[in-house]
């Protein structure tokens, strides 16, 4: 029998054979299924205080969920698979320690023989989220380098964005609503609630993605903050769509210009010029390390023709040619498409509310108007009358 199965730990914390430590990676136990949800199994593991999750990509093999399905369909489904109360092998994947919180105790059942409980995964190459491989190995206390491509795991989903894991890092990072999608129109007098939906209608927790490092704070006796971006990050090859690091701009800062970071005008410290306007400065423009100046257009280029009008099509209204219509922009995503439809929805809910409100303040208008005419008819009725 393999070692590290049913590891039995000695008592702790008063009761017997229950302690607070932690599982070791890669070992297997007989747990049981204690409480099923959308995302997963929660197990108890024997010996420990702490449960596991099995995540729902973790059941089986036979087991598969879409974005589609609904949270109902998904746990009768897994209950039907693994029923609470039953006992079920899983292996130990991942041990997180976030900091400020219980250990996060990650387990597997595909990777375990549900039979005899024999290591189906002894190279621990199974322990993955929907297809892409789990977050094994080493982690680092380090702190990852900006303008890193990373590997990620949708941790928790808030009001203001995306918390995520990091492949081979014990921080997570902290995905703001606006470095999710261009395409995600939240408003900031929507509720908590609508603003979680509209964000883990595109990313929920456990799904796997890519994120771009674009800021990362260290300050004497606080946490670090690791700052990141979805939609910077090609979501198929992860990708960096933005290499000279110029589209990231932080919240409460000017537009973007240094590595990972905005620049700001108190940041460009001006070199021999007698004003610092930012981009708009008088002299030289300095980027980057400082390595690189550009000068500004000189007469020359700004007395440059000017470029023809855009070609017309052959179509015309009324004798007048008409220019060709514009491209539509393509949908390099599903995330994309769906943060599009749920902005045209949203939009489509505002409009609705909007017309309503304008057909009751005209029909509204029209009543005052008839009460008008009705009185001041009246009034002329009995002016006829008396003067009979």
């Amino acid at each position: 029998m393999d070692r590290r199965r049913e590891e039995r730990p000695s008592h702790a914390g008063g009761r017997l054979g229950i302690t607070d430590d932690v599982p070791t990676l890669g070992s297997i136990h007989h747990a049981v299924v204690v409480n099923v949800r959308p995302f997963g199994l929660f197990v108890e593991l024997p010996g420990f205080r702490r449960n596991g999750l099995v995540h729902n990509s973790q059941i089986s093999e036979d087991v598969v969920f879409s974005r589609e399905d609904e949270d109902d369909a998904k746990v009768a489904a897994m209950e039907y698979f693994a029923p609470k109360g039953s006992q079920v092998w899983v292996k130990v994947s991942e041990v997180r320690d976030d900091g400020g919180g219980p250990p996060k105790i990650n387990c597997s059942m595909k990777a375990v023989n549900q039979e005899d409980g024999t290591d189906l995964d002894p190279d621990n190459t199974r322990g993955a989220t929907r297809g892409r491989p789990g977050f094994q190995g080493p982690m680092t206390d380090a702190p990852p380098e900006v303008g890193q491509i990373l590997e990620a795991m949708v941790a928790t989903v808030k009001p203001f964005g995306i918390f995520v894991r990091l492949k081979g890092f014990r921080a997570n990072g902290l995905v703001h609503l606006s470095q999710v999608s261009d395409h995600l129109d939240i408003g900031r007098d929507e509720s908590d609630e609508s603003k979680i939906a509209s964000l883990s209608a595109i990313h929920a927790v456990g799904d796997p993605l890519f994120v771009k490092i674009v800021d990362v704070s260290e300050e004497p006796g606080q946490k670090m903050k690791v700052a990141c971006s979805i939609k910077l990050a090609d979501q198929r090859e992860g990708a960096d769509l933005d290499p000279t690091n110029t589209k990231y701009q932080p919240r409460g800062e000017g537009p973007a210009g240094g590595p990972g970071r905005g620049a700001t005008a108190a940041a460009a410290v001006a070199k021999g010029d007698t004003v610092d306007w930012g981009h708009l400065r008088a002299g030289d423009q300095q980027y980057g390390d400082g390595q690189k100046q550009y000068d500004l257009l000189g007469d020359e280029v700004l007395n440059l023709p000017v470029p023809p009008p855009p070609p017309m099509s052959a179509a015309a209204v009324d004798g007048l040619p008409r220019p060709h219509a514009p491209q539509q922009a393509e949908i390099g995503s599903v995330e994309e498409a769906l943060a599009i439809l749920l902005k045209h929805k949203q939009s489509g809910k505002k409009k609705s509310h909007k017309e309503k409100k304008v057909k009751k303040a005209k029909e509204k208008d029209k009543s005052k108007k008839q009460s008008k005419k009705s009185k001041k008819e009246k009034r002329a009725a009995e002016a006829s009358t008396d003067s009979d």
